[in-house]
């Protein structure tokens, strides 16, 4: 996106300097416009106005991307520790269907829990019994299925269960 900005910033940098010498004079004293400058000026308008489209359609497909983004939830037993937890994360990173992963805390599960179960009820009347619970969001890349890829982590030590959604 940067090296977009750059060109469009040269070729209005170019525009300024063309629209500067566009212009000569004749002898009767009337300024006429140089067809040739004016053809420049177009395509280089032309190709600013295509930068400008293609950088916004762009952002739609990337924003489209995200929105659609499968993912897996990966849950795990009460065993699992820290460095097990680590562990897993690293050996699922490595699959090519992983676009990233994102790990949920026990704070932000409870929230999620407390949102998703209890209609968003005060959470700060209750304890939090997921004090010690985490779990893994594994985002897939796009046109991955990830059933494969479930299968697969479900086979792994400490690993509970998992559960796709888009």
């Amino acid at each position: 996106m940067i090296k977009k900005i750059w060109k469009l910033t040269v070729l209005v940098g170019i525009m300024v300097l063309l629209c500067g010498c566009n212009e000569e004079k004749v002898s009767d004293g009337e300024n006429l416009q140089i067809t040739k400058e004016e053809n420049r000026k177009k395509q280089m308008n032309d190709a600013i106005e295509e930068n400008t489209n293609t950088e916004k359609t762009e952002m739609k497909d990337y924003s489209d991307n995200h929105q659609e983004l499968k993912c897996i939830e990966v849950f795990f037993t009460e065993e699992a520790s820290q460095k097990n937890l680590e562990q897993i994360k690293h050996t699922i990173e490595k699959k090519p269907e992983v676009a990233y992963i994102e790990e949920i805390g026990s704070e932000e599960a409870w929230k999620d829990y407390v949102n998703k179960y209890m209609q968003g009820s005060s959470s700060s009347d209750l304890e939090n019994p997921l004090s010690d619970f985490k779990y893994f969001i594994v985002y897939l890349k796009e046109n991955a299925d990830g059933e494969n890829l479930v299968q697969y982590i479900e086979q792994l030590p400490y690993v509970s269960s998992c559960t796709k959604s888009k």
